[in-house]
């Protein structure tokens, strides 16, 4: 479901590569890539040049040319904001196999994600860029758990948005949002979370990042954010991060191969007879392998299958705090659109 929309937003697949912004280089390709992709030794310009280009990257305040503008001009390339990896629009599907709710009952689960970039205003202040997108994730239980205060849906739905700088010594700093409901729909509340970024371009290849999510009166309120991104060369891409982890063979090919570890905590709130039970938490660490196939240069279809490391549901349900669910398996299928 949610991590946080962080990354993971970052991040996405998964609440996953929801951190990146539009490719600015041009370039060739070879022929068995999508169209648009330019290769590594082929995306530096005079804006995106090594961190060297003025005495290490930083702007030398005696230096009679320079302006404030020169502190974003000449920065250097990023993986983590201009290789961006994400579709414009996606659409995912998922089920849950047979899930033992602890010594209660069992039920299949079917999950539905959307995810729509709504705006990606680039300098829309000198060196910043914003963006918006909108997000629903629904979880639908096909049968009845044996646990009264469990509604049939769940849902998360909001906007994310965002905005950050780049700096031209390779520093970046990166501020999301995502208000919204995270509740029964049949009785939505309001809820939020706010992410705070610290990026580090170390080269054309690699990024570092830290920074934590704070979200309002959730299960865990801070949820870390640390990682860095590597790409170095066309045919791999790996982010080793907190809360999602990620390896890419042949990433943005015509077909590409991926696996993903991801740790998802996400609070909903409940319309309950019972006051004690307000809200409830899925915890959960997945492990998966999958592979997406890219026609007409914009289109994508994905699929996707794993497994369930750790799953919990957490809050004070039927007087027990946490029930351990059956380790199950899952599917899921993507389709996504770069118009």
């Amino acid at each position: 479901m949610i991590i946080n929309c962080c990354l993971l937003n970052c991040i996405y697949a998964g609440n996953s590569w929801d951190q990146f912004i539009s490719v600015k280089s041009q370039g060739a390709k070879p022929s068995s890539k999508v169209a648009g992709t330019p290769k590594l030794e082929e995306r530096t310009t005079n804006k995106q040049a090594p961190l060297l280009q003025k005495q290490d990257g930083i702007v030398n305040a005696d230096d009679e040319n320079n302006s404030s503008e020169d502190l974003f001009l000449d920065k250097a390339y990023s993986q983590w904001f201009d290789n961006d990896v994400r579709p414009q629009f996606c659409f995912r599907g998922g089920y849950i196999e047979q899930t033992q709710f602890g010594r209660y009952g069992a039920t299949e689960i079917a999950t539905l994600d959307l995810k729509l970039r709504l705006c990606n205003a680039m300098d829309f202040l000198p060196g910043a860029t914003f963006d918006a997108w909108l997000f629903a994730d629904g979880m639908y239980f096909l049968d009845d758990p044996g646990i009264s205060a469990l509604p049939d849906t769940l849902l998360a739905a909001g906007f994310d948005v965002g905005l950050w700088w780049h700096f031209a010594n390779g520093f970046s700093w990166e501020f999301r949002g995502t208000p919204g409901i995270y509740s029964d729909p049949t009785a939505p509340e309001f809820s939020f979370t706010a992410t705070v970024n610290l990026h580090y371009t170390w080269s054309e290849q690699l990024c570092l990042f830290t920074g934590f999510t704070y979200r309002h009166d959730w299960d865990m309120k801070l949820f870390p954010n640390i990682g860095l991104l590597w790409q170095p060369n066309d045919a791999f891409r790996m982010l080793l991060a907190m809360p999602e982890t990620r390896i890419d063979i042949l990433p943005r090919h015509i077909v590409n191969f991926y696996g993903i570890l991801s740790w998802d905590n996400t609070t909903y709130w409940l319309d309950s007879d019972v006051p004690s039970i307000e809200t409830i938490t899925f915890d959960a660490v997945r492990a998966s392998v999958g592979a997406t196939i890219t026609f007409f240069d914009e289109y994508e279809f994905s699929t996707e299958v794993g497994t369930h490391l750790h799953h919990e549901l957490k809050g004070c349900v039927q007087n027990e705090k946490t029930i351990e669910l059956e380790k199950s398996m899952f599917i899921k299928a993507f389709v996504g659109s770069r118009f």
